[in-house]
């Protein structure tokens, strides 16, 4: 990065992001983002001012989804959400109602702790 003159960046996992996989279940999605999310907050630890980190939802497991989210803004350093995995799935879990007023609430709540 410092050959580069590239002061920051942010971490972040490519799409199919924690759910891939053949026969891999729900609790292997949230498994895959916990750890996900805890390599990142160590390199950002480790590395202060030099990176940050989008946290990565383990869906279609909307009560997971929001506290591996939580746990990611509020603990472990990310700056953002990402959303990967299959679009027609995710669209339909996004859109519920649990998840858009939870998951708007918890970004919102994550962001004025970090102020």
């Amino acid at each position: 990065m410092d050959r580069n003159g590239i002061d920051a960046a942010i971490l972040s996992i490519s799409s199919p992001g924690v759910r891939f996989g053949d026969g891999l279940g729900r609790s292997d999605h949230v498994a895959l983002a916990t750890a996900v999310h805890d390599v990142a907050h160590a390199t950002i630890t480790s590395h202060p001012g030099r990176f940050g980190a989008f946290a990565n939802l383990p869906l279609p497991d909307v009560d997971a989804a929001l506290a591996e989210t939580e746990r990611a803004l509020l603990r472990c350093g990310a700056v953002g959400v990402s959303v990967t995995g299959e679009p027609s799935a995710n669209r339909k879990v996004l859109s519920g109602q649990s998840f858009a007023s939870e998951g708007r609430d918890l970004v919102s709540d994550a962001r004025l702790r970090a102020l």
